[in-house]
């Protein structure tokens, strides 16, 4: 008998068809663990849930469309396939924070070589400079009337 199932929030978003128990047992963590034994229909529903929030992110954090794409990518083929996904633990948290720590991880690293050539170069793009200003990043803030 086939149960449907809503992964996410209160509103529905991503219809996924499980067998066997009622759907109210079921949780993100069911999921996770069905993509932990390479369930292929686990982890494209992974994929599906996750995948727009991994670039809306990358995105926020200066990275434009293509590049956003690429790394969401990279993010989901460390969960997948280079076995990050097997350290994934319900005692640890939210699923959504264990993704989060990775897509930061590859967002570091895409940063950290262009990082030590502008420090190199004494070099600091304006556009990321506005960026991080616009995210509190930069410190002490200054009314714009004095400069």
């Amino acid at each position: 008998m086939s149960k449907a199932f809503w992964i996410g929030s209160k509103t529905p978003t991503l219809p996924f068809t499980w067998t066997g128990a009622p759907s109210s047992s079921r949780t993100v963590w069911t999921v996770v663990r069905g993509a932990q034994r390479d369930s292929t229909r686990a982890v494209n529903a992974i994929v599906e849930r996750y995948r727009p929030p991994v670039v809306r992110f990358l995105r926020s954090r200066g990275f434009d469309e293509h590049t956003a794409e690429d790394l969401s990518q990279e993010v989901f083929k460390r969960l997948l396939v280079d076995g990050v996904l097997a350290k994934a633990d319900p005692g640890q948290g939210r699923f959504r924070s264990f993704v989060l720590g990775v897509t930061r991880n590859v967002a570091a690293e895409e940063i950290r070589p262009h990082a030590e050539r502008w420090q190199e170069e004494d070099f600091f793009p304006d556009e990321l400079f506005r960026k991080a200003g616009a995210l509190g990043l930069l410190g002490v803030r200054f009314d714009p009337a004095w400069g």
